[in-house]
């Protein structure tokens, strides 16, 4: 006989991991004569697609994602091969590191002519920039001459 378990604080895990790296999702789920694990991803079993970036599935029924990107982004499943009323949730969530898209310029303005930086950064989760003179956080000056928007 075929007994399962999987622990309430696991049926759902939530794993991060940077763009570029490799991602192993490890089912949960227990047993004695435990089936083969079966993953799925919007309902397609995974197992049995010949992918380039998911080609292992582990002994232990863990998840192997290579070279992660963005597209791998989202809910992932496993559950014992005929018992898939027990399954376990994994959320990947991919980070990208920050890429600033628009570099400061250096500028030369009379006293009391407005001067203007522009920065742009891009990334997963979205990055803050923080300006900064001379090293010290410019939000942290009391300055009422200069707006940070």
């Amino acid at each position: 006989v075929v007994q399962l378990s999987l622990a309430e604080d696991q049926r759902i895990s939530t794993s991060t991991v940077t763009v570029g790296l490799s991602a192993v999702l490890t089912c949960a789920i227990q047993g004695t004569l435990r089936p083969p694990i079966i993953w799925k991803r919007n309902g397609v079993i995974l197992n049995f697609l010949d992918l380039e970036d998911i080609n292992d599935f582990g002994d232990d029924g863990s998840l192997y994602i290579t070279k992660v990107t963005t597209i791998h982004m989202g809910n992932y499943s496993c559950h014992a091969y005929g018992y898939e009323d027990l399954y376990q949730t994994h959320v990947l969530q991919v980070n990208v590191p920050p890429v600033i898209l628009v570099y400061p310029e250096t500028q030369a303005q009379e006293p009391g002519v407005s001067a203007s930086l522009h920065c742009h950064a891009d990334g997963i989760p979205n990055p803050k920039l923080v300006w900064l003179k001379n090293g010290m956080d410019l939000q942290l000056s009391s300055s009422t001459q200069l707006s940070l928007i």
